[in-house]
């Protein structure tokens, strides 16, 4: 747009409303950037795309085994492949999704519904979210805006090797994906829940906030020895799962959920709903609270008969996976 480079403004306010001007006279004079650049520009598209695929790849990766390293701890933390994220891609694919597991868990969690997918010809991959895969103590300091970040991240290096994808997630990583679909909307061909926590079963769970109070009081007169840092999980899958949940994860959880809820009707892609119907972790409510509220005139509800959370492994998967492929 020739137009930005020549319109006049004033000096303070250029890097606000014209920073393509700005960023022309920072850049013009550095001559090896300049020449990176119009080298990328002679770069057929699908040369670009590989090249930001796979620095995304890499980017992960690094990402994630520094966390482990820098957080591993012998008998919290799993071997290191549960946690890395995975990749399954066919260069002829033009479909994909991108997938999100829950909290306190890992990619492996998903890697059976993955296979699935990925069978019925959709390249997939599995983001591993910032705080997992590791040990609680990571997940501890772990925001959720990172959480967020890990998903973007999965969004990039899916846009960069098909042409067309879905955002799947299953219970936080169902909330990640609601949040997602809310944010970029029909980038997305379609948009898969499962077991979102919209409202949650234990009420435990709402103490998170009192308890982080509770903490920064401690904190103020030096009592923080006596923080609650952590409560005991009994997880579903204990090769996976976290034994040990940090209150500022769950707190961190209620925080995006609440984001979540406020903007569920500016969903209007294709969307699947799935939820167990005697879910202990998440109320079954949830999926109709989402599935009425949400905006999108090509939406289904499937109601699963399971008294597990985890219905994205065992013998609820054949039907969940059924269910996936065939919307």
């Amino acid at each position: 747009n020739s137009k930005l480079f020549s319109l006049i403004y004033n000096f303070h306010i250029i890097r606000k409303d014209n920073f393509v001007e700005v960023l022309n006279n920072e850049i013009e004079p550095l001559d090896e950037l300049t020449m990176m650049l119009r080298k990328i520009m002679l770069m057929p598209t699908w040369l670009v795309k590989l090249k930001i695929r796979d620095t995304f790849l890499k980017l992960d990766s690094k990402i994630y085994l520094g966390d482990y390293n820098r957080y591993y701890r012998e008998g919290d933390t799993k071997p290191e492949k549960i946690g890395a994220p995975i990749f399954m891609h066919d260069m002829f694919n033009r479909f994909g999704v991108v997938i999100v597991h829950g909290y306190m868990a890992a990619p492996e969690e998903m890697r059976h519904l993955a296979e699935k997918i990925y069978k019925a010809g959709y390249s997939v991959y599995v983001v591993r979210l910032r705080g997992h895969g590791t040990s609680p103590d990571d997940l501890k300091h772990a925001k959720w805006q990172e959480w967020n970040e890990s998903v973007n991240r999965g969004y990039v290096i899916m846009k960069n090797s098909v042409s067309e994808f879905a955002i799947c997630g299953f219970s936080t990583g169902a909330g990640l994906a609601l949040l997602q679909a809310e944010k970029k909307g029909e980038k997305f061909k379609a948009l898969i829940s499962i077991a979102a926590p919209l409202r949650l079963q234990d009420v435990r769970a709402y103490l998170s906030g009192a308890v982080t109070v509770f903490n920064s009081i401690l904190k103020k007169f030096n009592m923080g020895k006596k923080k609650i840092e952590f409560v005991p999980n009994i997880p579903e899958n204990p090769d996976i799962n976290y034994s040990r949940n940090p209150i500022n994860g769950i707190y961190e959880l209620d925080k995006l959920m609440k984001i979540v809820d406020a903007d569920l009707d500016k969903i209007t892609i294709p969307a699947l709903i799935i939820q167990a119907t005697e879910d202990p972790v998440v109320n079954p409510e949830s999926a109709d609270e989402i599935y009425e509220r949400i905006r999108s005139t090509d939406k289904k509800l499937v109601k699963i008969k399971s008294m597990r959370h985890g219905i994205v492994r065992g013998h609820e998967l054949k039907a969940v996976s059924g269910e996936i492929i065939s919307f």
